[in-house]
């Protein structure tokens, strides 16, 4: 029996300095029990938010929600209104840094800038304008930089020199729409043609003398594409018989991009091109909306999104723009000679839903600019 104590006692004192040498050598934690139990994950690459951002395929641009982006070849930076702050802001491609340029005793809506970028037309409602004036440095202010318009203009745009604007005007005692040039202020109009829609988009042609202008795009009316002289003369329909069609004309002048419902009060939509005179339709089989594009400045290679997520049975281009509804969008680009289509960005990359709108390029395109309809935000795509 005593023998038995010894070696039990033996073994256990054995098992005692093993069970301390393990603690000690091989699990030795000063400071367990005294932290929480939590994993500190080192960021290796030393890079800020801002850095680590600028890597990202699609980089955000603006924190905040803006409207009507533009690209502004002088400063080098992206332009845009920020309605919240009734403010005109910038945001420079150097620095990324914003900076405010303008601010509105109203809400702005939207902004349609001159060629030059020196003056803009801004909205305060669909018939309220008001014709802002850019102060560049080293230039001395002489009065206000904002001047509201007389009521009743809708829909205005710049002619191609930038020196007149024409807009689209309501008489309600005559009960007629006619279309007029007038200099930015709204002086000296004249009548310069006639329409019978409520509802008008109107653009210059580049490189040329002529308006174009044609009714909002409605999945069940036809869309008719009209052009008139800046200086007046004969109104003429050069593209109908197309149903929910919106317009985007090359820098050329020479070739219109459009979208069409593919049928009356249809849920497809395709690209296609006509020219000038409104002959040679070309389907291009790209199920997206004008207003999803831009042109690139050899008037050859278009860019755009292409919306997928659609709801079934959503008629188009009305549900998008009236409900409206979402995409999640991914993005290519087309050369129209070749018609070679290409990615812009893998699908793997695109980290969230873009809904884009707005496109704009920069200088030497390679890079891309858009608003996403999902938060308001402008984002960039490397080229």
């Amino acid at each position: 029996m005593k023998k038995f104590f010894i070696a039990t006692s033996v073994l256990f004192g054995i098992f005692l300095l093993f069970f301390l040498i393990y603690n000690f050598l091989f699990k030795h934690n000063p400071f367990e029990g005294r932290v929480p139990n939590t994993a500190v994950i080192p960021n290796e690459t030393g890079s800020s938010k801002e850095e680590i951002e600028e890597t990202k395929a699609i980089a955000n641009v603006t924190d905040e929600e803006v409207v009507a982006p533009i690209f502004d070849v002088e400063d080098q930076a992206i332009l845009y209104l920020v309605p919240e702050e009734q403010a005109l802001k910038e945001t420079f491609l150097v620095t990324n840094a914003p900076r405010t340029v303008a601010r509105f005793s109203f809400v702005p809506r939207n902004i349609i800038w001159s060629p030059d970028r020196k003056r803009a037309l801004v909205k305060k409602s669909d018939t309220e304008w008001a014709l802002f004036t850019r102060e560049k440095k080293g230039e001395a202010n002489e009065g206000s930089p904002v001047q509201m318009l007389k009521p009743g203009i809708e829909s205005p745009a710049w002619t191609t020199l930038g020196d007149k604007i024409v807009y689209k005007y309501y008489d309600p005692a005559l009960e007629t729409r006619t279309l007029t040039l007038a200099n930015p202020d709204g002086t000296d109009w004249e009548m310069i043609g006639e329409t019978t829609f409520q509802f008008l988009e109107i653009q210059a042609v580049p490189k040329s003398s002529l308006i174009a202008f044609w009714n909002w795009g409605n999945a069940f009316e036809e869309t008719s594409l009209s052009v008139v002289g800046a200086m007046g003369g004969e109104v003429k329909e050069i593209f109908s018989k197309h149903y929910g069609v919106d317009y985007a004309i090359a820098p050329n002048g020479n070739t219109i991009l459009l979208s069409n419902t593919i049928e009356k009060g249809g849920t497809a939509v395709t690209l296609a091109t006509i020219n000038v005179k409104g002959g040679n339709y070309r389907n291009l089989a790209i199920p997206t909306l004008a207003g999803k594009t831009v042109w690139a400045k050899n008037s050859r290679v278009i860019y755009y999104a292409l919306p997928g997520a659609i709801p079934a049975g959503s008629i188009l281009p009305n549900d998008y723009y009236r409900k409206p509804i979402l995409t999640a969008d991914t993005f290519w680009k087309m050369d129209m000679e070749t018609n070679e289509k290409s990615r812009l960005v893998d699908p793997a990359d695109i980290d969230r839903s873009y809904d884009a709108e707005n496109l704009v390029l920069d200088t030497d395109e390679t890079t891309l600019f858009f608003r996403n309809r999902h938060d308001g935000k402008i984002y960039k795509i490397n080229l």
